[in-house]
């Protein structure tokens, strides 16, 4: 039963990483598996390229989800903590966007909306 559930936790996996230049490495230990995830590189490729500025996708993203936490733009620009509260801030600061809760559960929303 244990193999079972591997197996369709490994295609979930795998199948996350199709449009992604990096893959996920699987590897057999003693015992269990060793399983290395690359950092997921779609949106930060179209900021490298620039083809869309990082305040661009995380307003997209906000309109698309309605609210995001700042976890979600660290996922969505491919980049650290602190990239993603300073550019945050930078949005806060120009009145793009408001935040709303406390703590671990802040969201951000947009104001114009």
């Amino acid at each position: 039963m244990d193999y079972i559930v591997f197996h369709e936790q490994a295609l979930r996996i795998v199948e996350s990483y199709a449009d992604n230049s990096h893959k996920p490495v699987f590897r057999p230990a003693p015992a269990s598996f060793v399983v290395t995830l690359p950092k997921m590189d779609n949106s930060a490729a179209a900021v490298r390229k620039g083809d869309i500025s990082r305040e661009e996708l995380v307003m997209r993203a906000i309109r698309e989800k309605g609210e995001i936490t700042r976890k979600d733009v660290e996922l969505i620009l491919g980049q650290s903590k602190f990239a993603a509260i300073q550019l945050l801030n930078k949005l806060l600061a120009e009145g793009v966007i408001t935040k709303i809760g406390s703590a671990r559960a802040i969201k951000y929303r947009l104001l114009t909306e």
